[in-house]
C-alpha cells in the first residue's frame, strides 16, 4: 500500500514537470490491540518494511509516531515503562545499519515474493545489505556469496545475530512475512 501511494505522489508531480523530495511524517504501527500480537514482532515487522519501502523509493524523512505508547495509542517504540519494543530494536537496527553511506541498489518489486531488496555501500562495493521477505507464503531460497564478499551474516527482524541452524542451514534460508536481514562483506 506504501509503494502505491508514494508511486502516485510522484506520478502527480512528474505530470508537472518537478521533482520534490517527499517526507513521511507521524507515520505509525499499531501493536497491542487485543489479541494481536502480543510479542511485539509483528509491529516490527511492519516498522522494518515500511522504512525499507520507503528508503527504496528514496525518502528523505520519515518521521515515526511516537516515541512512547500511551493509553489510547500502542504506536511507539518506546513501552509504557521507556523500555524499548522489539520495534524499536527493528527500528535502531535497521538505522544504523543502512546509513548515508548505503543507497538502494535493487529489488524488492511489489508483487513478487519473496520482496528482496538491496542496499549497496557508496564506499566498498562488496559490502551489501539485503532485506527479504515473503508476502505470501513462506518460501526455501539458496543464498549465493561470492568468495571475495566473505560469509554472509544474517540478522532478524530486531537485528539479533542468526547463527546457522536456527533457520538458516548451510545458505537455505526459510523466507516468512518477518524480514530477515543478510550482510555480505562485513
Amino acid at each position: 500500500f506504501l509503494d502505491d501511494v508514494l508511486e502516485w505522489i510522484r506520478g502527480k508531480f512528474s505530470e508537472h514537470e518537478r521533482s520534490i523530495p517527499i517526507a513521511i511524517t507521524e507515520y505509525g504501527i499499531r501493536n497491542r490491540d487485543s489479541g494481536y500480537d502480543p510479542g511485539g514482532i509483528e509491529q516490527a515487522s511492519e516498522v522494518c518494511k515500511k522504512l525499507i519501502v520507503a528508503l527504496s523509493l528514496d525518502m528523505k524523512l520519515i518521521v515515526w509516531y511516537s516515541l512512547k505508547d500511551d493509553d489510547m495509542d500502542k504506536v511507539g517504540l518506546l513501552n509504557d515503562d521507556n523500555s524499548w519494543s522489539p520495534a524499536a530494536k527493528a527500528f535502531a537496527f535497521l538505522t544504523g545499519k543502512i546509513g548515508p553511506e548505503f543507497e538502494y541498489e535493487s529489488g524488492g518489486q511489489e508483487g513478487t515474493s519473496p520482496r528482496r531488496f538491496v542496499f549497496a555501500s557508496r564506499l566498498d562495493p562488496r559490502r551489501k545489505l539485503e532485506v527479504i521477505w515473503s508476502d505470501g507464503k513462506p518460501v526455501t531460497l539458496s543464498i549465493d556469496d561470492t568468495a571475495d564478499s566473505g560469509e554472509p551474516v544474517f540478522y532478524s527482524a530486531t537485528g539479533e545475530r542468526i547463527e546457522q541452524g536456527k533457520g538458516v542451514s548451510g545458505y537455505e534460508i526459510e523466507i516468512t512475512s518477518v524480514p530477515l536481514y543478510i550482510e555480505h562483506g562485513s
